[in-house]
Formats: structure tokens, sequence, C-alpha cells
């Protein structure tokens, strides 16, 4: 099976972000009051920060899931897998994969690629391989 991405990259949302940070640039340059368009421009780096440097870039196939980053990839068993929820509170989109290492426990934060079934299918076969971890959210209990 060749592997299915389950994050997104996020591409209109970093578009339109950088389109907004450029924006508030040439505005500080034509602009006295600069307090006002300078908190703005933090806030919007921070946003920036969020979604674009804390989510990490994920796949999978039927047996383990791939971790990517600039500089390496970490593969990871689906059976190492125990937790793939949203957290109930100060989500902000995104879902959280708690996984077993040698090193100990670690976590992996992503946002979902939407209108697919990556996430489902992922679910799926973190359940299959480990039929004790928690996938279902709370608001998916109907």
């Amino acid at each position: 099976m060749a592997r299915i991405k389950l994050s997104s990259n996020l591409i209109v949302f970093k578009s339109i972000v950088i389109i907004f940070i450029l924006l508030i640039c040439v505005a500080m340059i034509g602009d006295p009051r600069l307090s006002t368009l300078l908190g703005i421009f933090i806030a919007s780096g921070f946003f920036y920060y969020m979604f674009f440097y804390l989510p990490d870039k994920i796949e999978f196939d039927e047996n383990n899931m791939y971790l990517i980053d600039k500089h390496n990839e970490l593969t990871i068993s689906l059976k190492n897998i125990y937790y793939v929820k949203r957290p109930l509170l100060g989500s902000n989109g995104f879902y959280k994969i708690k996984y077993h290492t040698a090193d100990g426990d670690c976590f992996a934060i992503f946002y979902p690629r939407i209108f697919t079934s990556s996430l489902r299918s992922f679910k799926a076969f973190v359940i299959k391989e480990n039929p004790q971890a928690i996938t279902r959210d709370f608001w998916n209990i109907f």
C-alpha cells in the first residue's frame, strides 16, 4: 500500500496569512500610528508560527506512521500509537497523536486534510493494530 497523507499542508491558509502580513508591512510604512499596526503584525506572526511550524507532516500506510520534517523522517509502528483525538478544549482544529518510543511517550500534532477520508482510514488502521487505542472524539459518540 502506498503512503497516504494524513496532515494538511494548509497552502490556502498560508497564502492568505502571507498576503495579510505583506499588507500590514505596506500599511506600517505609510501610517504614523505604528503601535497598532505593530501589534497586529506581532499577532499575525504568532498565527503564522502556530499554523506552519507547530503541526507535524504526517503520512501513513497500513503498518507505520511517518513523521516528516525538513531534515529526517521518523517511522513509528501503528502498534505503538495509543491516542488519536482532537483535544476537547483549545484544539484550534488540530489533532493529537500520542505514541510510545524507546525514549518514552511522545506526541505529534497535525491539522487533518479536509474533504478526504484519510483520518478515518488512519484511525481504522490504528484500531486494527492496537485495539486499546483511544480514537473516538467526544462529538462522535452518537
